[in-house]
């Protein structure tokens, strides 16, 4: 397991850490909306895609990251960032 290598444990240990971290998550149709639009040869199914998506989900409640709407406006999307910037910042 990679995680118990010197050298990993020397990298994580002089990485500097986020104060904050997200995900932009947006919803199974909105995923395949954007394989079409690309025409993407090897799509993910829609089966794997919700899988993946509920994975995002649970580490977005078990960790420090902020899950984010994608199919926010941008603008939106930069305010709920700045906000949670700013509360990491006078913290």
């Amino acid at each position: 397991q990679f995680t118990k290598w010197p050298l990993w444990q020397l990298l994580s240990w002089v990485t500097p850490k986020p104060g904050a971290m997200f995900l932009l998550l947006v919803p199974v149709e909105e995923s395949i909306r954007g394989s079409s639009i690309k025409q993407e040869p090897f799509a993910d199914t829609p089966e794997y895609l919700q899988a993946r998506l509920d994975m995002y989900h649970a580490l977005g409640d078990v960790t420090d990251w902020h899950c984010l709407d994608g199919c926010r406006s941008a603008e939106q999307v930069e305010g709920e960032v700045n906000d949670v910037l700013r509360e990491h910042a006078s913290l």
